[in-house]
Protein backbone atom coordinates (compact mmCIF):
# COMPACT_ATOMS: atom_id res chain seq x y z
CA UNK A 1 0.00 0.00 0.00
CA UNK A 2 2.74 2.62 0.81
CA UNK A 3 4.51 1.95 -2.37
CA UNK A 4 1.45 2.36 -4.48
CA UNK A 5 0.83 5.41 -2.45
CA UNK A 6 4.79 6.72 -3.11
CA UNK A 7 4.34 6.07 -6.27
CA UNK A 8 0.98 7.51 -7.00
CA UNK A 9 2.52 10.66 -5.19
CA UNK A 10 5.66 10.40 -7.26
CA UNK A 11 3.62 10.23 -10.67
CA UNK A 12 1.11 13.41 -9.52
CA UNK A 13 4.20 15.38 -8.81
CA UNK A 14 5.67 14.30 -12.87
CA UNK A 15 2.87 15.50 -14.25
CA UNK A 16 2.33 18.65 -12.52
CA UNK A 17 5.63 19.56 -13.60
CA UNK A 18 4.97 18.25 -17.01
CA UNK A 19 1.86 20.24 -17.24
CA UNK A 20 3.48 23.51 -16.19
CA UNK A 21 6.36 23.57 -18.76
CA UNK A 22 4.23 22.60 -21.52
CA UNK A 23 1.79 25.56 -20.32
CA UNK A 24 5.32 27.67 -19.73
CA UNK A 25 6.47 27.05 -22.87
CA UNK A 26 2.58 27.44 -25.02
CA UNK A 27 1.92 24.30 -26.97
CA UNK A 28 2.59 25.42 -30.51
CA UNK A 29 5.92 26.42 -29.75
CA UNK A 30 6.70 22.98 -28.72
CA UNK A 31 4.85 21.28 -31.59
CA UNK A 32 6.64 23.64 -34.37
CA UNK A 33 9.57 22.96 -32.51
CA UNK A 34 9.38 18.99 -33.14
CA UNK A 35 7.74 18.80 -36.07
CA UNK A 36 11.20 20.39 -37.32
CA UNK A 37 12.47 16.95 -37.18
CA UNK A 38 11.59 14.76 -40.04
CA UNK A 39 10.57 10.95 -40.17
CA UNK A 40 14.42 9.77 -41.17
CA UNK A 41 15.94 11.58 -39.17
CA UNK A 42 13.60 10.35 -35.99
CA UNK A 43 14.30 7.13 -37.46
CA UNK A 44 18.52 7.77 -37.39
CA UNK A 45 18.30 8.61 -34.28
CA UNK A 46 16.62 6.06 -33.11
CA UNK A 47 18.69 3.60 -34.80
CA UNK A 48 22.05 4.99 -33.19
CA UNK A 49 20.21 4.87 -29.54
CA UNK A 50 19.48 1.44 -30.53
CA UNK A 51 23.22 0.65 -31.52
CA UNK A 52 24.21 2.13 -28.16
CA UNK A 53 22.06 -0.47 -26.34
CA UNK A 54 23.29 -3.19 -28.64
CA UNK A 55 26.54 -2.61 -27.22
CA UNK A 56 25.06 -2.21 -23.84
CA UNK A 57 23.72 -5.87 -24.53
CA UNK A 58 27.16 -7.28 -25.58
CA UNK A 59 29.01 -6.07 -22.30
CA UNK A 60 26.22 -7.99 -20.13
CA UNK A 61 26.74 -11.32 -22.47
CA UNK A 62 30.29 -11.04 -22.24
CA UNK A 63 30.40 -10.90 -18.44
CA UNK A 64 27.56 -13.48 -17.77
CA UNK A 65 29.86 -15.95 -20.47
CA UNK A 66 32.92 -15.50 -17.95
CA UNK A 67 30.75 -16.04 -14.82
CA UNK A 68 28.36 -19.02 -16.09
CA UNK A 69 29.50 -22.45 -18.74
CA UNK A 70 25.76 -22.65 -19.68
CA UNK A 71 25.26 -20.96 -23.10
CA UNK A 72 23.61 -17.79 -23.12
CA UNK A 73 22.97 -16.31 -26.54
CA UNK A 74 22.85 -12.78 -27.63
CA UNK A 75 19.25 -12.80 -27.92
CA UNK A 76 18.43 -13.72 -24.98
CA UNK A 77 20.33 -11.00 -22.92
CA UNK A 78 18.66 -8.51 -25.40
CA UNK A 79 15.26 -9.46 -24.29
CA UNK A 80 16.16 -9.40 -20.70
CA UNK A 81 17.93 -5.72 -20.67
CA UNK A 82 15.11 -4.57 -23.01
CA UNK A 83 12.43 -5.83 -20.35
CA UNK A 84 14.53 -4.61 -17.64
CA UNK A 85 14.69 -1.23 -19.45
CA UNK A 86 11.45 -0.89 -19.71
CA UNK A 87 10.58 -1.64 -15.79
CA UNK A 88 13.37 0.52 -14.87
CA UNK A 89 11.87 3.50 -17.34
CA UNK A 90 8.59 3.33 -15.69
CA UNK A 91 9.59 2.89 -11.94
CA UNK A 92 10.70 5.63 -9.60
CA UNK A 93 14.16 4.72 -9.67
CA UNK A 94 15.48 4.27 -13.15
CA UNK A 95 18.58 2.11 -12.58
CA UNK A 96 17.39 -0.44 -9.76
CA UNK A 97 13.80 -1.99 -10.70
CA UNK A 98 14.03 -3.87 -13.76
CA UNK A 99 16.86 -5.89 -12.34
CA UNK A 100 15.34 -8.27 -10.70
CA UNK A 101 13.69 -9.25 -14.21
CA UNK A 102 16.41 -8.93 -15.66
CA UNK A 103 17.92 -11.86 -14.11
CA UNK A 104 14.71 -13.74 -14.13
CA UNK A 105 14.05 -13.60 -17.78
CA UNK A 106 17.32 -14.25 -18.41
CA UNK A 107 17.59 -17.43 -15.96
CA UNK A 108 14.24 -18.87 -17.58
CA UNK A 109 15.75 -18.66 -20.63
CA UNK A 110 18.93 -20.15 -20.41
CA UNK A 111 18.31 -21.97 -17.10
CA UNK A 112 22.16 -20.60 -15.90
CA UNK A 113 22.88 -20.09 -12.21
CA UNK A 114 20.55 -17.04 -11.04
CA UNK A 115 23.76 -16.08 -8.34
CA UNK A 116 25.93 -16.11 -11.37
CA UNK A 117 23.25 -13.97 -13.59
CA UNK A 118 23.10 -11.73 -10.84
CA UNK A 119 26.76 -11.52 -10.22
CA UNK A 120 27.22 -10.81 -14.09
CA UNK A 121 24.69 -7.81 -13.90
CA UNK A 122 26.17 -5.82 -10.67
CA UNK A 123 29.29 -6.37 -12.17
CA UNK A 124 27.99 -5.02 -15.71
CA UNK A 125 25.97 -2.04 -13.64
CA UNK A 126 28.68 -1.44 -11.66
CA UNK A 127 31.04 -0.53 -14.51
CA UNK A 128 28.74 1.12 -16.94
CA UNK A 129 27.88 3.25 -13.54
CA UNK A 130 31.48 4.24 -12.73
CA UNK A 131 32.17 5.20 -16.41
CA UNK A 132 28.94 7.04 -16.45
CA UNK A 133 29.32 8.49 -13.52
CA UNK A 134 33.01 10.38 -14.67
CA UNK A 135 30.88 11.74 -17.83
CA UNK A 136 28.12 13.02 -15.10
CA UNK A 137 30.86 14.53 -12.75
CA UNK A 138 32.95 16.41 -16.12
CA UNK A 139 29.53 17.61 -17.34
CA UNK A 140 28.41 19.11 -14.00
CA UNK A 141 32.14 20.74 -13.65
CA UNK A 142 31.66 22.11 -16.96
CA UNK A 143 28.34 23.89 -15.76
CA UNK A 144 29.37 25.01 -12.76
CA UNK A 145 32.71 26.46 -14.11
CA UNK A 146 31.31 27.55 -17.11
CA UNK A 147 27.70 29.53 -15.83
CA UNK A 148 25.70 30.90 -12.98
CA UNK A 149 22.75 28.64 -12.52
CA UNK A 150 19.83 28.93 -10.19
CA UNK A 151 20.60 28.37 -6.40
CA UNK A 152 18.29 25.53 -6.20
CA UNK A 153 19.32 24.09 -9.38
CA UNK A 154 22.51 24.13 -8.53
CA UNK A 155 21.75 22.43 -4.56
CA UNK A 156 19.97 19.45 -6.28
CA UNK A 157 22.64 18.81 -8.63
CA UNK A 158 25.54 18.77 -5.97
CA UNK A 159 23.48 16.80 -3.79
CA UNK A 160 21.95 14.28 -6.37
CA UNK A 161 26.39 13.70 -7.33
CA UNK A 162 27.67 13.80 -3.96
CA UNK A 163 25.07 10.88 -3.10
CA UNK A 164 26.15 9.11 -5.84
CA UNK A 165 29.71 9.72 -5.58
CA UNK A 166 29.68 8.28 -1.90
CA UNK A 167 27.95 5.20 -2.99
CA UNK A 168 30.58 4.34 -5.30
CA UNK A 169 33.32 5.36 -2.97
CA UNK A 170 31.39 2.51 -0.34
CA UNK A 171 30.92 0.31 -2.99
CA UNK A 172 34.81 0.08 -4.80
CA UNK A 173 35.98 0.20 -0.86
CA UNK A 174 33.89 -2.92 0.25
CA UNK A 175 33.20 -5.12 -3.17
CA UNK A 176 36.68 -4.52 -5.02
CA UNK A 177 39.34 -3.92 -2.49
CA UNK A 178 38.25 -5.84 -0.10
CA UNK A 179 39.72 -9.30 1.12
CA UNK A 180 37.84 -12.38 0.17
CA UNK A 181 37.31 -13.00 3.87
CA UNK A 182 35.91 -9.55 5.11
CA UNK A 183 32.46 -8.18 4.45
CA UNK A 184 31.33 -6.72 1.22
CA UNK A 185 28.69 -3.92 0.35
CA UNK A 186 25.60 -5.71 0.28
CA UNK A 187 26.57 -7.31 3.68
CA UNK A 188 27.71 -4.21 5.28
CA UNK A 189 24.77 -2.85 4.07
CA UNK A 190 22.30 -4.91 5.33
CA UNK A 191 23.76 -5.36 8.95
CA UNK A 192 24.01 -1.39 9.23
CA UNK A 193 20.27 -1.37 8.44
CA UNK A 194 19.50 -4.40 10.48
CA UNK A 195 17.93 -6.30 7.55
CA UNK A 196 19.06 -9.39 8.44
CA UNK A 197 16.22 -9.51 10.92
CA UNK A 198 14.22 -10.12 8.04
CA UNK A 199 13.97 -13.80 7.82
CA UNK A 200 14.20 -14.37 4.22
CA UNK A 201 17.00 -11.21 3.91
CA UNK A 202 18.94 -13.46 6.65
CA UNK A 203 18.74 -16.61 4.78
CA UNK A 204 20.06 -15.16 2.01
CA UNK A 205 23.07 -13.53 3.30
CA UNK A 206 25.64 -16.84 2.39
CA UNK A 207 24.26 -16.31 -1.24
CA UNK A 208 24.98 -12.60 -0.89
CA UNK A 209 28.57 -12.95 0.50
CA UNK A 210 29.19 -15.21 -2.61
CA UNK A 211 28.19 -12.76 -5.28
CA UNK A 212 30.11 -10.56 -3.08
CA UNK A 213 33.21 -12.84 -3.27
CA UNK A 214 32.39 -13.32 -7.14
CA UNK A 215 32.33 -9.43 -7.80
CA UNK A 216 35.49 -9.23 -6.27
CA UNK A 217 37.22 -12.36 -7.83
CA UNK A 218 36.50 -10.76 -11.42
CA UNK A 219 37.67 -7.51 -10.73
CA UNK A 220 40.98 -8.68 -9.28
CA UNK A 221 42.16 -11.07 -11.43
CA UNK A 222 39.84 -10.91 -15.18
CA UNK A 223 41.81 -7.44 -15.88
CA UNK A 224 41.62 -8.43 -19.58
CA UNK A 225 38.30 -8.61 -19.66
CA UNK A 226 37.71 -5.56 -17.51
CA UNK A 227 39.34 -3.52 -20.05
CA UNK A 228 36.95 -4.57 -22.65
CA UNK A 229 34.05 -4.32 -21.01
CA UNK A 230 35.01 -0.36 -20.15
CA UNK A 231 35.44 -0.03 -23.51
CA UNK A 232 32.61 -1.31 -24.50
CA UNK A 233 30.77 1.05 -22.14
CA UNK A 234 33.00 4.11 -22.83
CA UNK A 235 31.25 2.96 -26.77
CA UNK A 236 27.88 2.63 -25.26
CA UNK A 237 27.86 6.15 -23.75
CA UNK A 238 29.28 7.64 -26.80
CA UNK A 239 27.29 6.52 -29.10
CA UNK A 240 24.33 7.65 -26.91
CA UNK A 241 25.95 11.32 -26.19
CA UNK A 242 26.10 11.53 -30.38
CA UNK A 243 22.33 10.01 -31.04
CA UNK A 244 21.73 13.46 -28.37
CA UNK A 245 23.65 15.53 -30.85
CA UNK A 246 22.06 14.26 -33.92
CA UNK A 247 18.59 15.31 -32.52
CA UNK A 248 19.74 18.94 -31.61
CA UNK A 249 21.28 19.21 -35.04
CA UNK A 250 18.25 17.89 -36.36
CA UNK A 251 15.91 20.50 -34.37
CA UNK A 252 18.40 23.00 -35.72
CA UNK A 253 20.92 23.47 -33.33
CA UNK A 254 25.03 22.76 -32.83
CA UNK A 255 26.25 21.93 -29.19
CA UNK A 256 30.07 21.43 -28.78
CA UNK A 257 30.74 18.29 -26.54
CA UNK A 258 31.37 20.31 -23.29
CA UNK A 259 27.33 21.23 -23.94
CA UNK A 260 26.49 17.45 -25.01
CA UNK A 261 27.69 15.90 -21.59
CA UNK A 262 26.38 18.34 -19.43
CA UNK A 263 22.98 17.51 -21.47
CA UNK A 264 23.64 13.49 -20.72
CA UNK A 265 24.57 14.78 -17.30
CA UNK A 266 21.29 16.39 -16.23
CA UNK A 267 19.72 13.21 -18.20
CA UNK A 268 21.02 10.59 -16.14
CA UNK A 269 20.48 12.99 -12.49
CA UNK A 270 16.68 13.71 -13.00
CA UNK A 271 16.26 10.17 -13.58
CA UNK A 272 17.62 9.29 -9.95
CA UNK A 273 14.45 11.62 -8.83
CA UNK A 274 11.94 9.44 -7.33
CA UNK A 275 9.53 9.92 -10.53
CA UNK A 276 8.03 7.38 -13.01
CA UNK A 277 10.08 8.32 -16.33
CA UNK A 278 11.65 11.53 -15.07
CA UNK A 279 7.84 13.13 -15.98
CA UNK A 280 8.10 16.65 -15.98
CA UNK A 281 11.50 16.95 -13.94
CA UNK A 282 13.47 15.73 -17.55
CA UNK A 283 11.43 18.53 -19.50
CA UNK A 284 11.75 21.19 -16.85
CA UNK A 285 16.09 20.53 -16.41
CA UNK A 286 16.14 20.37 -20.44
CA UNK A 287 14.44 23.48 -20.94
CA UNK A 288 16.68 25.43 -18.18
CA UNK A 289 19.75 24.00 -19.52
CA UNK A 290 19.02 24.75 -23.77
CA UNK A 291 18.14 28.75 -21.97
CA UNK A 292 21.86 28.80 -19.96
CA UNK A 293 23.14 27.73 -23.36
CA UNK A 294 21.36 30.39 -25.27
CA UNK A 295 19.39 28.31 -27.35
CA UNK A 296 15.00 28.42 -26.78
CA UNK A 297 13.45 27.06 -24.43
CA UNK A 298 11.15 25.41 -26.68
CA UNK A 299 14.00 23.85 -28.26
CA UNK A 300 14.53 22.14 -25.30
CA UNK A 301 11.31 21.03 -24.82
CA UNK A 302 11.35 19.83 -28.09
CA UNK A 303 14.67 17.93 -27.47
CA UNK A 304 13.34 16.14 -24.23
CA UNK A 305 9.90 15.03 -26.04
CA UNK A 306 12.03 13.41 -28.76
CA UNK A 307 14.24 11.49 -26.13
CA UNK A 308 11.13 10.37 -24.35
CA UNK A 309 9.16 8.93 -27.68
CA UNK A 310 12.47 6.63 -28.46
CA UNK A 311 12.67 5.35 -25.33
CA UNK A 312 8.50 4.65 -25.09
CA UNK A 313 9.39 2.92 -28.06
CA UNK A 314 12.04 0.79 -26.51
CA UNK A 315 9.39 0.58 -23.48
CA UNK A 316 7.08 -0.43 -25.80
CA UNK A 317 8.71 -3.25 -27.25
CA UNK A 318 9.96 -4.23 -23.82
CA UNK A 319 5.87 -4.21 -22.28
CA UNK A 320 5.23 -7.03 -25.51
CA UNK A 321 8.50 -8.74 -25.15
CA UNK A 322 7.65 -9.28 -21.38
CA UNK A 323 3.97 -10.08 -21.92
CA UNK A 324 4.98 -13.00 -24.73
CA UNK A 325 7.32 -14.12 -22.02
CA UNK A 326 4.73 -14.34 -19.37
CA UNK A 327 2.29 -15.89 -21.38
CA UNK A 328 5.15 -18.57 -22.86
CA UNK A 329 6.15 -19.03 -19.11
CA UNK A 330 2.31 -19.46 -18.30
CA UNK A 331 1.79 -22.08 -20.93
CA UNK A 332 5.08 -24.00 -20.07
CA UNK A 333 3.52 -24.19 -16.58
CA UNK A 334 0.02 -25.09 -17.40
CA UNK A 335 1.26 -27.81 -20.14
CA UNK A 336 3.84 -29.78 -17.31
CA UNK A 337 0.71 -29.63 -14.50
CA UNK A 338 -1.72 -31.34 -17.00
CA UNK A 339 1.15 -33.44 -18.03
CA UNK A 340 1.92 -34.73 -14.79
CA UNK A 341 -1.93 -35.10 -13.78
CA UNK A 342 -2.39 -36.95 -17.19
CA UNK A 343 0.70 -39.35 -16.11
CA UNK A 344 -1.14 -39.28 -12.66
CA UNK A 345 -4.36 -40.69 -13.89
CA UNK A 346 -2.57 -43.46 -16.16
CA UNK A 347 -0.51 -44.86 -13.05
CA UNK A 348 -3.95 -45.11 -10.79
CA UNK A 349 -5.74 -46.60 -14.13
Amino acid sequence: MRKLIFFSLSLLIGLILFFIAFKKIGAENIISAVSAISSWQFIFAFGIMLLSFLVGTLRLRIIIKSQSSTPVSFLDVLIARTVGFTINYLTPVIFAGGQPFKAYIIKERTKASLDKIITSIIISEAIFLSILFFFIVSGVLFLFLSFNLPFIFEIIISGITLFCFLIFCLFYSRIIRKSPDKKGFFTSFIEFLHLDKVDLINEAKTKIADIEREIFYFFKHQRAKLIIISFLTLLEILLLIFSYWLIILFLGSVLNFKELISINALINLVYFLPIPAALGSFEWSQALIFDIFGLNLNTGIAFSLIVRCLSLIMAGIGILLLIHFEIKTLAEKSGATIQKFISTLKTES
